[in-house]
């Protein structure tokens, strides 16, 4: 009698108890329960359970409506809004509040699953899967769900409470804005918002039902541009002139019109719960008296600020918020109290360096919030950590370390929301293993999973990311998940902003040994007992490995170095531009030299519609970066704590120039002398710059190595063309920037052209890491869009293996006769079937191919002498010693030929490896050596020394070899 009386008071108190087995052997007695009028929420939960029960244990629970939840073995779900769980409140330790508060809770024989809002409610049902039966959603769909299969489960005691460390949790989501796999996904890793676009009623009420808060959110503060016409003054003012690219911010009507456009998309989108407002994306921002009267932060707030206090008339319960981006990243002078949220958007922040560290990106950057703090308004982060890298170079990005530093400095700063963007199934033409979010997979998870427990032990999470998704190979997966990770914060360089390319990260970041031990430790994985799930896994994880080996070769290739001649009358000729795949570019032909005071630059800017120029900045240090214009980034080693010289020129010669820390950070008071002209020519555009050594010390000496980046940049507003630059199309990157040689003699007579299937260019490394040494100037080409603008510096071409990639992809029959009959010198590097005579239109030049069968010791015989083997370089040592190439050839007319070296066949009969003959007024060589693109321990192959001593040789004694 005394025992039932105490578990009757233990009820009546609300003690909790454990309540037995939830389930056995694939049966069990419990029910789930919910409200009598459960909200779509709430339902969804209840769903979610079951499904999830049903997968672990082979039993389903029924779900029932009630208003009671029963005598025992119910799992209650719902929150403060129904009696179910308001009578329980104190129990479960909820009350109401703006942010999720969840309760997981034996009581009364029961579990409930609870919140004090519908979300909340959610929120429970996924703590009690992960942390008592160790489910996870680690990535979107089947292949990313890790369900473990139980026998039985006993419900302990609970009482557990959590509340998220950030108010509003979000990803947005870029490229595909609606995927409902992924969109559940993020729910059921407590991601609690999302961008949506007006119009999308059915996909609101889905994502409401999955627990997130419906915000509206583009760059909406615009006007239709049918109304430039019949409203012009509505419109930015540039130089005097309207146009339709950005609106007047200062104009009551422009502050109307858009407040009604606001209007309407909220009368459309009933479950609109936040309206965030947001101009258009560019910065050709208005420049009229009164968008000019004040700073541009405060002139877009003010416009914010009138028309979300509009809207709000009509619209009482509707919260507001915006971005503090671009031009408008600085605090206002303005009273934005009524604001819901303001994100800061910290692009201008160093994705290398942890963001409460010394880094002078991050210490700007925090700095710039700060003043933020003083406005008394609720601040958010957006974020754009997964952006770093351009789409066409995608690779996967190993801060864990920086992501969790982060999150937890917007923590203790008083953040209450964090969204930063994620680029879904992005880009669209790259297989799976090459998308954004296939390859960042673990750090978006680990992100979602500290914005909701900011002092989760990440450390933790990757050891069970790796036991989960790799089995047998955990072990292996985390020792490379720990190299990765370790590589990436030992990085010294920045990288800020977005679109990157990775190359010159992946340069500082690995070794070949490091990629050694990381093949090694996939090979190892591979061996262990995988499930074909587990194998796919690992199979995804190699491949990230290789991604980044494949973008460590193209980083450390060495035509992103030059060594430009202190010879301003016969200047470097730089390599084609690239355009980082992104479209069309129009040619650019660019031109490097220095002397005593001055680098000097010359550009000229092809343009099929010079009529169409955009050239509007006016005034030094005006936004010349939106026009038609070439830009330098340049760096030394003086340049300290990430500051690097940006320079820009526009068609009207406005110049630009700042020392930059970062695309948002710049001192534009650093204005040298920089000797600026430009020349409009009816086919193109000349810009000659002259930029001051004393600006910027030390003065270089012939020797010195600086890096750079040199763009030409399409103007805004401006379609069909692409941006493209030297090395590539990149911006505020000094990780990607070139190296810049300072030679003290002109080396114009020392420059290669080789031409190589493209199969063929990852061997193009290692030579042309000796071409650079040795001070040549040089490109690897695998097609006609990446020949130089301008060869007339070219003095050897070297054509390799054309029969096997070139044909149709690079016109190297023209580029050889027009060498040959320009009196240069022109290398076929081959073996097998090699048309000579059809290549060059010349019967006399039908080969014999030696075939493979050859002597089997590999010497070097028959030597001709002269100074070709001599001078200036001596290689007679390496002829000797090092084997023969594979392969040879012999003229079926012997007459003009003259062979150098041959090797001899299994049947005694000798083949020429190199033979040379005066072709039209040119030096023509044929020759099995692969010149440094492959070979081993052979002679004119991977032992490229030889290969650059042979074109020194070649370039000086290329008229005794013609006679």
């Amino acid at each position: 009698m005394k025992k039932l009386l105490s578990l009757l008071l233990a009820a009546e108190l609300g003690t909790a108890f454990a309540a037995g087995e939830l389930f056995s052997n694939g049966k069990s007695d419990w029910q789930i329960v919910i409200p009598e009028h459960a909200g779509t929420t709430v339902q969804y939960a209840s769903e979610e359970l079951q499904k999830a029960l049903k997968k672990v244990s082979g039993t389903e629970l029924p779900i029932i409506k009630n208003k009671s939840p029963g005598i025992s073995n119910r799992i209650v779900i719902g929150d403060l809004s129904s009696n179910l769980i308001k009578e329980k409140a104190s129990a479960l330790k909820l009350a109401f509040s703006p942010i999720e508060e969840i309760a997981v809770h034996t009581l009364d024989g029961n579990l409930y699953l609870a919140g004090n809002t519908p979300r909340a409610a959610l929120y429970a049902v996924y703590t009690f899967l992960q942390d008592q039966l160790d489910i996870r959603w680690l990535r979107p769909g089947p292949e990313g769900e890790y369900m473990p299969q139980l026998k039985s489960y006993t419900l302990p005691e609970l009482s557990v409470n959590k509340k998220p460390s950030f108010r509003y949790r979000g990803l947005h989501l870029c490229y595909r804005h609606v995927d409902p796999e992924f969109e559940t996904w993020m729910a059921r890793n407590f991601i609690n918002i999302m961008r949506s676009d007006a119009g999308q009623r059915k996909t609101h009420q889905q994502r409401k039902m999955k627990g997130y808060h419906i915000m509206i959110s583009n760059h909406n503060a615009h006007l239709p541009a049918s109304l430039f016409k019949t409203d012009p003054e509505c419109f930015a003012e540039l130089n005097g002139k309207r146009h339709n690219r950005q609106i007047c911010m200062t104009n009551p009507k422009t502050e109307k019109l858009v407040a009604e456009q606001m209007k309407k998309w909220v009368r459309n989108n009933p479950e609109l719960e936040i309206l965030s407002v947001f101009p258009a994306d560019n910065m050709d921002y208005c420049m009229c008296k009164g968008c000019t009267a004040q700073d541009r932060s405060t002139t877009w707030f003010n416009f914010f600020r009138k028309i979300c206090l509009d809207v709000r008339e009509e619209f009482p319960k509707l919260k507001f918020s915006t971005i503090a981006y671009q031009g408008y990243l600085k605090a206002p002078k303005t009273d934005l109290s009524f604001a819901e949220i303001i994100e800061y958007c910290n692009h201008n922040r160093c994705y290398t360096h942890q963001l409460d560290s010394a880094c002078p990106l991050n210490q700007r950057d925090l700095k710039d919030f700060a003043e933020w703090s003083t406005l008394k308004v609720p601040m958010g982060i957006y974020g754009y950590e997964f952006d770093i890298f351009a789409a066409e170079n995608t690779v996967s990005i190993p801060f864990y370390n920086v992501i969790r530093e982060g999150i937890r400095k917007f923590h203790s700063l008083g953040v209450q929301s964090v969204i930063t963007e994620y680029w879904l199934g992005f880009p669209a033409k790259n297989p799976q293993e090459r998308r954004l979010s296939v390859q960042n997979a673990l750090g978006v998870w680990l992100y979602t999973r500290l914005l909701w427990n900011v002092n989760d032990d990440m450390d933790k999470l990757i050891a069970e990311w790796n036991s989960k998704m790799y089995g047998g190979a955990a072990r292996e997966a985390a020792e490379i998940t720990r190299i990765l990770s370790e590589n990436w914060d030992q990085l010294k360089g920045h990288i800020s902003n977005y679109h990157n390319a990775p190359f010159g990260t992946a340069a500082a970041m690995f070794t070949p040994e490091r990629f050694t031990k990381l093949k090694k430790l996939l090979k190892n994985g591979f061996e262990k007992k995988l499930s074909p799930q587990e194998r796919t896994n690992f199979e995804l994880l190699q491949s990230f490995v290789l991604q980044w080996e494949q973008v460590y070769f193209e980083g450390t290739q060495s035509n992103r170095q030059i060594n430009i001649p202190k010879t301003p009358n016969a200047p470097y000729a730089l390599p084609a531009f690239q355009t980082n795949n992104q479209g069309k570019a129009p040619r650019t032909d660019a031109f490097f030299s220095w002397d005593d005071k001055y680098l000097n630059i010359t550009v000229h800017c092809y343009d099929s519609d010079m009529e169409k120029l955009r050239a509007e900045a006016l005034k030094r240090d005006e936004q010349v970066w939106m026009d038609d214009c070439i830009e330098i980034f340049l760096s030394n080693p003086a340049n300290t704590e990430g500051i690097y010289k940006h320079i820009a020129v526009n068609p009207r010669g406005t110049l630009y120039d700042a020392a930059a820390y970062g695309p948002g950070g710049a001192d534009i008071h650093w204005n040298p002398e920089i000797k600026v002209k430009t020349e409009l020519l009816p086919d193109h555009w000349k810009v000659d710059l002259k930029i001051p050594f004393a600006s910027n010390p030390p003065v270089p000496k012939a020797g010195d190595v600086w890096r750079f980046n040199i763009n030409r940049s399409i103007g805004n507003g401006r379609k069909g063309m692409a941006n493209s630059g030297y090395p590539e199309a990149s911006y505020h990157n000094p990780n990607g920037f070139a190296a810049l040689s300072f030679s003290e003699k002109a080396r114009v007579e020392k420059q290669v052209l080789f031409l190589v299937p493209e199969k063929f260019m990852k061997n193009t490394k290692n030579i042309g890491n000796a071409l650079f040494r040795d001070g040549w100037n040089f490109q690897f080409c695998s097609c006609q869009k990446e020949l130089p603008q301008n060869l007339d510096s070219y003095r050897i071409l070297v054509v390799r293996l054309p029969q096997f990639g070139l044909q149709g992809k690079v016109d190297f029959k023209k580029l050889a006769r027009e060498f040959l009959n320009q009196g240069k010198t022109v290398i076929f590097s081959s073996y097998e079937w090699l048309p000579l005579e059809n290549y060059l239109g010349d019967p006399k030049l039908k080969l014999q191919g030696s075939g493979w069968k050859i002597n089997k010791l590999r010497r070097n015989l028959d030597i001709s002498t002269g100074k070709w083997g001599t001078t200036p370089e001596n290689l007679q040592q390496p002829i000797k010693e090092l084997l023969s190439p594979s392969y040879g050839y012999n003229p079926q007319t012997p007459e003009g030929w003259k062979s150098l070296i041959s090797l001899e066949r299994e049947d005694g009969k000798k083949f020429s490896t190199m033979l040379v003959r005066k072709q039209f007024n040119g030096l023509l060589i044929v020759t099995g050596g692969e010149m440094g693109l492959g070979g081993g321990h052979v002679l004119f192959g991977n032992t490229v020394n030889t290969v650059t001593m042979l074109l020194n040789n070649l370039l000086a004694n290329r008229k005794e070899l013609m006679e």
